[in-house]
């Protein structure tokens, strides 16, 4: 029997071998604390990546910078594995321009395709073939944002906010494909590599609307990213080869080698959330996320990925006193995903949970954060010969607050 599971590796998961690979829908620190949400949630100092209206509302300079640790675990009917890395994340810059505009520039990944299999079947009349597949490379996501208040009424305490990030991709990803006959004297094995490199650009346009009562806030958010085509330069690859008697590839013959181009269509997205907030600082969020594959090229599927994701946060903050844990943001979320993906008569779903805490630096460095994440999840299921991805994610990161940026007064 095929075993699909003897190794994994690189970065993310096995079913990011499809497509662009596996699109980060976590964004900022705070989306990624609201559980891939906040979308409906504006700060006064870090950006929202799931809705720019929200940078209208910036009142302080800040710096963000984080690192991903992510340990993942892999299994079948089978077999086993595990694997873990640690990435860069984040690194963004917003501040306000007026009291009615904040901006913001930064770059995060926007993709990413890391996976590594390997299975042994055999081959009636020709023996064992070891079939081996491997893929890795990220596109990335560079960006300006900015965030105007439209409305912006003292006596009612309604505000209404637009915005879009103007977003640059930029990347590479490379898959190899490799069928292997040990010993290799009768049948030559074969190498197959693709090397494809991405460029395009997108925007995502926001609406923001904030209202506040003597004890209640209430607002919602609204994102659309707009589908538009991605540049695609592709270099193939592939060779025939036979094993030495030390196992080392002995290259026979290479019978492709080209380079082509083409338009693959970026999905079009949807983001759209709710979040209200007392006045002891105890917040709500609700967030629904679809995109739209219908007309993307290289999927299994064309069915929507959609994800559903709620969140609770705790600003101890609002209380007014002292204190180390007084000061600090604590936020827990549930998600629960219905990816594109539909491979072997089964959906593959992606759930799980986070947690997160914000909490200020001692002495004269008390403007800055040092946010802490983590995210617990599952993705795909071990039934029609499938793998079963579990993985913890640990996000750290410093916000650097306005006493980096704010000028020295001299009398």
């Amino acid at each position: 029997m095929a075993n699909p599971l003897l190794g994994q590796g690189l970065s993310s998961s096995p079913y990011s071998q499809f497509g662009f690979g596996e699109v980060n829908q976590e964004g900022s620190f705070i989306n990624r604390s609201f559980a891939k949400g906040g979308t409906a949630y504006a700060s006064a100092i870090g950006g929202n990546l799931n809705n720019a209206a929200t940078l209208a509302y910036i009142n302080q300079t800040c710096g963000d910078f984080s690192l991903d640790n992510r340990v993942n675990f892999y299994s079948n009917s089978l077999d086993k594995s595990f694997q873990n890395n640690v990435s860069f994340y984040n690194l963004s810059l917003a501040f306000p321009v007026s009291k009615r505009m904040g901006w913001s520039l930064g770059m995060l990944p926007y993709s990413s395709k890391g996976y590594k299999l390997s299975y042994y079947q055999s081959i009636q009349n020709i023996g064992l073939a070891n079939f081996r597949y491997q893929g890795y490379g990220n596109v990335n996501r560079v960006y300006i944002g900015s965030g105007f208040k439209l409305i912006s009424r003292k006596s009612d305490s309604l505000s209404i906010a637009l915005g879009t990030h103007f977003n640059y991709l930029f990347g590479s990803n490379i898959q190899r494909g490799t069928v292997e006959f040990n010993p290799s004297y009768l049948y030559l094995s074969t190498n197959y590599n693709s090397f494809n490199y991405y460029t395009g650009f997108y925007f995502d346009p926001s609406l923001y609307i904030h209202k506040k009562t003597k004890k209640r806030l209430y607002s919602v958010g609204l994102s659309y990213q707009i589908s538009n085509n991605v540049n695609v330069v592709n270099n193939y690859y592939a060779e025939s080869y036979f094993l030495t008697n030390s196992q080392a590839q002995s290259v026979k013959d290479i019978f492709l080698e080209k380079t082509d181009s083409n338009v693959q269509k970026l999905p079009a997205a949807i983001k759209v959330g709710i979040y209200t907030e007392d006045d002891r600082g105890n917040g709500f969020a609700l967030d629904y996320q679809s995109v739209n594959f219908s007309d993307s090229k290289n999927t299994l599927s064309s069915n929507p990925y959609t994800t559903i994701s709620a969140a609770w946060q705790h600003d101890a903050r609002k209380r007014n006193k002292n204190g180390f844990f007084n000061n600090t943001i604590y936020r827990l979320g549930l998600f629960y995903s219905q990816t594109n993906l539909f491979i072997n008569n089964t959906a593959i779903s992606n759930k799980g949970f986070t947690l997160s805490f914000s909490m200020p630096t001692p002495g004269k460095f008390a403007y800055n954060k040092i946010n802490f994440g983590f995210t617990f999840g599952e993705q795909g299921t071990e039934k029609s010969n499938l793998i079963t991805h579990k993985y913890i994610m640990a996000n750290v990161g410093i916000l650097f607050g306005d006493i980096w940026f704010k000028k020295s007064k001299i009398d």
